[in-house]
């Protein structure tokens, strides 16, 4: 009885020991237990300490493929077999170092069309934000707290294609001073707008495949408007604009449109003239009627470089004769020169207007007498000297009209052996 009593014994203890063998050896294959029998009162809890050369995994539920937190020795990170969803905020104290190709932001949609930002948190400072405008949905930046405004999402950033905007604004920030549109670093032409003298400058030359309209003056700052042709051809415009300059290229002449008509354009500004010598040009000569029996002919006067005409006769009593010219009022006409309008040029053989005399006289485009001062009875103030009459004037209101024709009358009256010359003829006119 003693000995089977033994037996037992030793086969409780045996059992025993098996049991805490078996609960204290480290398992081939990793442990599981109820989470809630899972219990540990120290401050660290280690997993798998080991040599620090293995990874180590923490899995959760039995499919091992997508439910394990593993330590990765490689490469020294925390991996998830599975989507890690934080429900509050996370704090990155390092770098973010994204192996996949996209980053996405709000990527249930939770905001249901709602602006996303990524936003360069500055302290003191106002934060820097990239911001997709869930409105318009484009891209926006806004720089030290500013106002947003539309960047490019061109792929080629080095190449803006375009703006949707309508206005594309260079010193957003209104900091002053030259801003500058620059092509190429190593071309280095360039668009400025110069503060200093309110304008825009452009680096090289300007060429405009089309039309240019200005709304004020075209200076050239003291420089030359080279090889420009304003207006030319060998027919004048159909429609011109009081102003308009026009070159006729089969007359080589220039014309200005004064409001009603094209005008010749003179050669110089300010006083002009007509100058006429003997033989005038459209002259006629006409006898009055009456004591106009003599003979008139034309010269040259060598000593003092004079065209002119002579009157004569054989008769006793002054006899006389006319000579009648018609002149084109200039196109460029404004009015006679207030100063001296007539410079005409006489010779007589005596000083005595009773033996030889010269009367002159207008008829104006209204083919109305004009009304003049120091115009008749002329003789030279020396016998047998030229005069050149410079005091005649035109008074009142005669109608001279540019383009249209007006007569002047050169009366020639001479005695026996006095005869009468006349030479040159000059008008002055303002344009």
């Amino acid at each position: 009885m003693e000995m089977l009593r033994m037996k037992k014994l030793l086969l409780a203890l045996t059992a025993s020991t098996i049991a805490a063998v078996m609960l204290v050896a480290p398992a081939v294959h990793a442990a599981t237990s109820d989470p809630d029998d899972l219990v540990n009162t120290e401050a660290m809890f280690t997993i798998a300490p080991g040599d620090g050369a293995e990874d180590i995994e923490l899995q959760f539920g039995s499919d091992a493929s997508d439910h394990i937190l593993m330590y990765n020795f490689a490469n020294g990170r925390f991996e998830f077999g599975n989507d890690l969803y934080i429900n509050g905020e996370l704090e990155v104290q390092n770098d973010i170092n994204q192996d996949g190709n996209t980053f996405t932001l709000d990527a249930d949609n939770t905001g249901a069309g709602a602006n996303v930002d990524i936003v360069a948190g500055q302290g003191s400072d106002s934060d820097g934000t990239l911001r997709y405008n869930a409105t318009t949905n484009k891209w926006e930046i806004s720089n030290d707290g500013g106002s947003y405004y539309s960047v490019s999402t061109s792929n080629d950033t080095a190449n803006l294609d375009g703006t949707d905007s309508n206005i594309f604004t260079l010193d957003q920030d209104d900091t002053g001073g030259d801003v500058t549109l620059e092509f190429g670093n190593t071309l280095a032409e360039s668009l400025k707008w110069d503060s200093a003298n309110s304008r825009f400058v452009l680096s090289d030359d300007l060429f405009l495949d089309g039309g240019l309209t200005l709304n004020g003056d075209l200076d050239f700052d003291q420089n030359q408007a080279v090889n420009m042709v304003l207006h030319q051809g060998t027919s004048f415009p159909a429609t011109p604009v009081e102003g308009q300059t026009f070159y006729r290229t089969d007359s080589d002449t220039m014309y200005i449109y004064d409001g009603s008509q094209w005008v010749e354009m003179a050669d110089a500004p300010g006083a002009l003239s007509i100058f006429m010598a003997p033989q005038y040009a459209n002259a006629t000569y006409r006898k009055d009627g009456s004591n106009n029996i003599g003979r008139l002919s034309y010269d040259f006067d060598a000593t003092n470089v004079e065209n002119y005409y002579r009157w004569k006769t054989r008769k006793a009593a002054m006899q006389d004769y006319d000579i009648k010219v018609r002149f084109q009022v200039p196109k460029d006409f404004s009015g006679w020169d207030a100063t001296t309008p007539i410079e005409f040029k006489y010779r007589t053989n005596t000083t005595n207007s009773a033996d030889n005399v010269v009367d002159f006289s207008m008829q104006d485009t209204a083919d109305a007498a004009v009304a003049m001062t120091n115009n008749t009875g002329l003789v030279s103030s020396t016998a047998d000297q030229w005069v050149t009459s410079t005091n005649m004037t035109i008074t009142g209101s005669p109608t001279f009209t540019a383009g249209d024709w007006f007569t002047v009358t050169i009366k020639m009256s001479a005695t026996q052996n006095h005869p009468t010359d006349v030479g040159s003829l000059v008008l002055n006119y303002n344009r």
